[in-house]
């Protein structure tokens, strides 16, 4: 199905188009209403979202099976934590097929709007259960995590079908103008219930899945409002509250400091998701994955899954492009394990910094952007645990920033950044701080007269506050880095060549070229 699904017009990919594929469609029906295992269900709604490009007549079909399983979700939804009125007659348990339901709903929201834009009915009967959880704790774990990612996934699609209503991925689910204005509300819900569950629930599970969803639904709605932007719909994205940006942080430490713990010999974890990767899952997929296997074995989660967790959360961060977490402390702390022993939880940090790096060279915001983010580990580092520490994750960033000088953007943002730094530290309460960031100019990937220009600047700034932040060290630094030349003698330009993709081309070498390629005065 997938070989049809991605080949051109023709014999092939005409294979199941039309009504052949009809019959296909019923035929899976059945097998994914018996089937018990949960990877074989991952396949089936695989298949059917092939089919759903191969085939108008799937839909029908497949909006029949949804709404047999959404109908029995808003049946059994509301005996949650009323065990007296739970039983009916059946021969399963009403929990059970509880969760048997919304498991295969939330497979089968990968590729169909499973709320059949319901959002007043389905998705608020769903957050309401999940709410149970938090309130009253009768909800179990594993229907609360299925529940969750549930939540997530049709969040996803409503941010498409409300800003980007033209892609394939949701032009074949039903769509109801008046319930999707509702579905920024919803959003807003759900985050507000990981906030209660990553400050509430004592289960690191449960809090990783809020973790998870919360990243998730800021991603969606954020990357739906940038890059879906029409006339006739005003963008909106989810905000991250005080209380959710500090939760996230405190759960994320816990599960770096956990993953730290495990020693070196005993268990390595290689492979990661890698971001933008659309023929592989997702880090929320595999992240859900992980967390449904532990809680169906019920057992303690080994060093090998708080690992894994660990591994994925930060890859979440990393993946997440919402101004207000890419502005928080949640970058800084996935940055800060570039100093981690554990090569698996290095990974993540350099994950995180390539796509800075990359990103940099769009333009002069993400160069800023690209800086300041690192200023912001070493300064969140530095604040925890003191210069020495700090001064080594600078070394370690600045070592993957790039090698030789930079491009004259990239220098001017460093070298604004640094300017920043010290305007920072003149304010006080940060001794030791220009002495963590010495690396930054002992890299040497500025030109040596706009360190020269850095130093004469700094002087000026001097008060006790910068004496105490390590000024005389960060003089020092430029000057031992910077060579010294005589103004009176015509500058030689340096030897050292810069690939572009375009082929050879001279880095700038003197003072006027440089002013000119950074449009400094």
């Amino acid at each position: 199905l997938r070989f049809c699904a991605q080949s051109p017009p023709g014999p092939t990919g005409g294979l199941l188009a039309g009504s052949a594929g009809e019959p296909v469609a019923r035929a899976l029906r059945s097998p994914f209403l018996r089937q018990t295992d949960l990877e074989a269900l991952e396949h089936l709604a695989l298949a059917w979202a092939h089919l759903l490009e191969l085939c108008s007549g799937a839909r029908p079909v497949l909006h029949d099976l949804v709404k047999s399983l959404y109908d029995t979700f808003l049946q059994l939804a509301p005996l949650v934590g009323k065990p007296s009125q739970g039983e009916i007659e059946a021969e399963v348990p009403m929990p059970d097929t509880l969760l048997a339901t919304a498991q295969r709903l939330r497979i089968l929201a990968k590729a169909y709007d499973v709320s059949l834009c319901d959002v007043e009915g389905f998705v608020s009967t769903a957050l309401s259960v999940v709410d149970e959880r938090i309130q009253t704790g009768t909800v179990e774990p594993e229907l609360t995590v299925t529940l969750l990612e549930l939540l997530g996934l049709i969040s996803v699609r409503h941010a498409g079908q409300l800003m980007q209503p033209a892609l394939p991925a949701v032009a074949a689910d039903l769509r109801d103008e008046r319930q999707l204005q509702q579905a920024s509300t919803a959003a807003e819900d759900l985050l507000e219930l990981a906030t209660g569950f990553l400050t509430k629930d004592e289960d690191h599970r449960l809090k990783s899945a809020a973790f998870g969803v919360a990243l998730c639904t800021l991603s969606a709605w954020w990357n739906a409002a940038h890059f879906g932007k029409t006339e006739e719909v005003k963008p909106w994205f989810c905000q991250l509250p005080d209380a959710l940006q500090d939760a996230l942080a405190n759960h994320l430490g816990k599960l770096l400091a956990e993953a730290n713990e495990v020693p070196t010999e005993s268990v390595l974890v290689s492979g990661m998701p890698e971001p933008g990767d659309l023929l592989k899952s997702s880090a929320f997929s595999h992240l859900f994955v992980l967390l449904q296997k532990g809680l169906a074995s019920e057992s303690v989660p080994s060093d090998a899954e708080r690992i894994k967790t660990a591994r994925l959360c930060c890859l979440m961060v990393a993946t997440c492009r919402h101004a207000q977490v890419a502005a928080g402390s949640l970058p800084s702390v996935v940055l800060s394990q570039a100093r981690s022993r554990r090569e698996d939880l290095q990974q993540v940090a350099w994950t995180l910094l390539r796509r800075l790096r990359k990103e940099a060279h769009v333009g002069p915001t993400q160069a800023e952007d690209f800086f300041t983010t690192l200023l912001a580990a070493v300064k969140f580092l530095h604040k925890d645990e003191g210069t020495a520490i700090a001064k080594d994750l600078s070394f370690r960033l600045l070592q993957h920033v790039g090698v030789g000088k930079l491009t004259p953007p990239l220098q001017k943002a460093l070298l604004n950044t640094l300017r920043r730094g010290v305007v920072n530290a003149a304010a006080g309460g940060s001794a030791g701080f220009l002495e963590a960031l010495t690396p930054w100019i002992t890299k040497h990937v500025v030109e040596d007269v706009l360190i020269d220009n850095l130093a004469s600047w700094a002087k000026e700034q001097s008060n006790q506050a910068l004496q105490e932040a390590g000024l005389e060290k960060l003089l020092e630094a430029c000057e031992n880095t910077a060579k010294k030349l005589d103004p009176e003698s015509p500058e030689k330009p340096s030897k050292r060549r810069r690939i572009t993709k375009g082929g050879n081309r001279k880095t700038p070498t003197s003072t006027q070229e440089i002013k000119d390629a950074m449009e400094l005065p």
